[in-house]
């Protein structure tokens, strides 16, 4: 009898543009659909370093260690059978012949191609930025030129006042600088805060000693061999001996606007909701890209398209929702996190303040018109509530308590125990877990400890939003348990 061998069939090649946090999310994401079966991964990245931590990117003023931040070691790439390259960056597309090639002259196939090119950071047109003493606030190579020239400065100034502006104040301040933060707009934080927030929060960062100017243009930065001042609009002079310019960021989409792929006018690649560019091989995700007609510079928008990307190409018809889910200020004695729909811009709604200034407290929800839903909110001072409230806008609860018992301390957690909430409730949407996941986990493997549930079930290993919830869950069970006993 003969034999008859079947061939295996060959993986396609799967070339990832980026290694950025999108593009590592999606090379878990790869692994998670199981799309390394149909698909051979290779990443390119412009860093010499492996995909690493930028929304924690402060904590390396005070721990200097590139590797702290990883998230993945390169080992962590090759045992998982996706091929790294650091340091090279991606210079051509060849659309028609479906290939790259890099700086250093390398030339690459692909079947399908994604690009997570991320953003670069907006320097304004102010004369002098091109001054030794300059520095922008995005990579681990900025941090270690500006961490070298604290050493040397007194005085430093940030321009912008949005969240990294103000983290990188802080950490300057940390240093022993006398920061100056200069903000355009009539308040910090103008895109997360309202007026009463901004203000509330600017006063309580006062407070430790950083000065903060809001409604500043800035007429030109001046110096000799390095910057010396900072002249305003109004003539006023500020010393200085380091500036750093955080105001904001722009899609890296030059690779794709060379390739002939279809660009917003506005700038960042064009994108469906599952990715997929002008070109029917190409799909781009995270910080370069143009959806719903804006550019994300949030986390969770970016992790979600890696993921919805990553089941599409294993077989799973997801839909990228678009959703801002939370912003929080890293700064330590300060806490502060605004979420959802904060500015009501997508819903009419009834707005619900809470101010107590002795306290150093300020809170605001904003609650559908008919009293059942809660759209968003922020939270100055108190945040202990954050994550139920996040959890409750994310999974549209029915609020069964007076709204107002949401942020006046008093609400009966028994009101919204954790455990009424339907099974399906996505508790971790960073790896879509859901509360019945976790709570058969619990409950089967006998856990005790938060470490536990991420390891069983990997909830609360993403950004980390939900673990005050896993843990809460953990504690409902338990006491459960007990009441049972």
């Amino acid at each position: 009898m003969k034999r008859i061998l079947v061939e295996k069939p060959q993986k396609k090649k799967l070339v990832l543009v980026g290694n950025g946090m999108s593009g590592f999310k999606f090379c878990e994401k790869f692994l998670k659909y199981r799309v390394d079966k149909r698909y051979d991964l290779v990443v390119f990245g412009q860093e010499s370093h492996p995909a690493y931590d930028r929304v924690n990117l402060t904590r390396y003023f005070n721990d200097p260690t590139a590797e702290n931040l990883y998230l993945a070691s390169a080992e962590w790439y090759s045992s998982n059978n996706i091929v790294l390259h650091t340091d090279e960056k991606v210079t051509e597309i060849n659309r028609a012949e479906k290939w790259l090639k890099t700086v250093k002259g390398k030339v690459k196939k692909y079947d399908k191609l994604i690009l997570a090119t991320g953003s670069k950071p907006f320097i304004p047109p102010i004369k002098g930025t091109d001054l030794k003493g300059v520095f922008v606030y995005r990579s681990l190579d900025d941090l270690e030129a500006i961490r070298l020239q604290t050493k040397y400065s007194k005085k430093a100034v940030v321009i912008g006042g949005g969240i990294l502006g103000l983290e990188a104040a802080k950490a300057l301040h940390d240093d022993g600088l006398e920061v100056t933060v200069l903000e355009k707009n009539p308040g910090i934080m103008n895109r997360q805060l309202d007026a009463e927030g901004a203000e509330f929060l600017l006063e309580k960062i006062e407070s430790i000693g950083i000065r903060i100017l809001v409604n500043q243009s800035i007429n030109l930065l001046s110096g000799a061999e390095k910057v010396e001042s900072v002249e305003l609009s109004d003539g006023t002079k500020l010393e200085t001996d380091m500036v750093v310019v955080i105001s904001g960021i722009r899609p890296m989409d030059e690779l794709a606007k060379l390739s002939g792929i279809e660009v917003a006018p506005t700038g960042g690649i064009l994108v469906n909701n599952f990715g997929l560019t002008s070109d029917e091989n190409i799909y781009a995700i995270g910080e370069c890209v143009n959806s719903f007609g804006r550019n994300w510079g949030l986390a969770l928008p970016c992790f979600e398209m890696a993921e919805v990307l990553a089941a599409r190409l294993g077989g799973i018809f997801k839909a990228f929702s678009g959703e801002e889910l939370f912003t929080q200020l890293k700064f330590s004695g300060i806490k502060m996190v605004c979420f959802g729909d904060v500015m009501c811009n997508n819903n009419q709604a009834k707005i619900i303040t809470f101010y107590d200034k002795e306290a150093g407290i300020y809170k605001r929800i904003n609650i559908s018109t008919d009293g059942k839903y809660l759209f968003g909110g922020i939270l100055i001072g108190d945040t202990s509530d954050f994550s139920m409230l996040l959890q409750m806008t994310r999974n549209k609860t029915v609020l069964v308590a007076d709204p107002k018992k949401l942020i006046d301390g008093i609400l009966s957690k028994s009101q919204i125990s954790i455990l009424n909430w339907p099974d399906e409730t996505k508790i971790c949407h960073c790896e879509g877990i859901s509360k019945g996941t976790v709570l058969s986990a619990i409950r089967q493997h006998k856990i005790i400890r938060l470490d536990e549930i991420k390891m069983f079930t990997r909830a609360g290993t993403g950004c980390e939003s939900c673990t005050s919830v896993l843990e809460e869950l953990l504690e409902a069970v338990h006491q459960e348990s007990t009441l049972k006993d």
